[in-house]
């Protein structure tokens, strides 16, 4: 784009349908496509210099009012903005705006995954028939251990760690302290924050007469393309083959993920979720937050977990499983707290009851009839 400081509302639509695959249509109105913009700020922030997003409907007549030069509405909004008096202002409609957002602000940072300033540090430690790419920028204090492949444009942080026989797409990027371990596979245009581990030994040991006998943890790692991966996450090595992760997923900070497992393409995983060994997640799955799963069990494609849920088992179809008391003021979940122990008992009581009201009213018909 001309000028850095400023964006031509052409040139991120022409930004967007090339980012998007041409998936993503965008429709400007009252001459959006002509005007500059510095950039995106909140609706209620937003003034002459800059360009907002409404995705939610109910904030159409707070956007409506909104300082932002152009607005980025969805299509489904175009009948309630012609709705409102004298509403002439320049507009992008498109099916998704935040979507469109997102590929937008990619491009104002002149893209989701920059070409790194290539070059080699001398403080880096790198093995001498590991093989790295001209294009790539490997960082002081990185290690690359012997054997590993380096592909184009990808940039290896401070502190680093690559390890043996290990292959690194292009455009991936490993941020300061991140680590990979040995025999494992990064697909391209992949994010892996700092302090994150990849190939970690998994935690395999075998039961014997009271003792625990460790299992070399020999397999890999091989994370798919267009993954991200957050700070201070990690995923344990296989045993025997690989731990897998699917093209597209996205994995937040300090998520644990262990050795056998198979998460599939496009799903989210979000912040402290712990996935026990050897469990399958489907594709497009979603976990919230601290989410507990069970390890040797199938998420079926498709299916959510809700915020701090413990998954012990699964059946055949994809469901949204949530099974957490919502927070209550602390007397009133002392109270729930004495109720649920008192679940059993409390059953064993009704029955009782049930079983002398039953006899109460057969004792009660047979006088009747008599």
């Amino acid at each position: 784009m001309a000028d850095s400081s400023s964006f031509l509302v052409s040139d991120l639509i022409a930004s967007v349908t090339e980012l998007s695959g041409g998936r993503l249509p965008s429709r400007p109105m009252h001459g959006a496509e002509a005007i500059r913009v510095e950039g995106f700020r909140p609706i209620e922030e937003a003034d002459s210099a800059h360009i907002a997003f409404v995705s939610n409907p109910k904030a159409l007549k707070e956007a409506a009012a909104s300082g932002a030069a152009v607005l980025v509405v969805p299509d489904a909004a175009e009948e309630s903005l012609s709705k409102l008096e004298d509403f002439a202002r320049p507009v992008v409609f498109t099916p998704n705006p935040y979507a469109w957002y997102a590929w937008a602000s990619q491009a104002m940072e002149g893209g989701a995954f920059p070409d790194p300033e290539s070059g080699i540090d001398l403080r880096a430690v790198i093995a001498a028939d590991a093989e790295i790419d001209p294009s790539a920028r490997v960082d002081a204090g990185a290690v690359i251990g012997s054997g590993a492949k380096i592909g184009p444009c990808v940039w290896i942080g401070e502190g680093a760690y690559v390890g043996a026989k290990t292959e690194i797409g292009e455009h991936t990027h490993l941020f300061p302290q991140a680590k990979v371990g040995d025999h494992c596979h990064v697909g391209r245009r992949v994010i892996i924050n700092m302090g994150a581990t990849i190939g970690g030994e998994g935690f395999g040991f075998a039961p014997f007469s009271g003792e625990w006998i460790k299992i070399p943890q020999v397999g890999g790692v091989t994370i798919g393309d267009d993954v991200e991966i957050g700070a201070n996450s990690t995923i344990d090595r296989g045993a025997l083959d690989d731990t897998v992760v699917g093209n597209g997923t996205k994995i937040d900070d300090q998520v644990q993920i262990g050795h056998n497992c198979r998460i599939g393409s496009h799903c989210v995983i979000c912040g402290c979720v712990g996935i026990a060994g050897s469990t399958t997640v489907g594709d497009h799955c979603v976990l919230g937050g601290a989410a507990m799963i069970n390890g040797h069990i199938t998420i079926p494609a498709g299916s959510m977990v809700g915020p701090a849920t413990p998954i012990v088992s699964w059946g055949d179809k994809p469901e949204v499983m949530i099974g957490i008391y919502p927070a209550q003021p602390r007397r009133e979940s002392e109270r729930t707290a004495v109720l649920v122990r008192n679940l059993t008992d409390m059953r064993k009581t009704l029955k009782s009851l049930e079983r002398e009201i039953a006899a109460l009213k057969a004792a009660r018909s047979g006088s009747d009839e008599s």
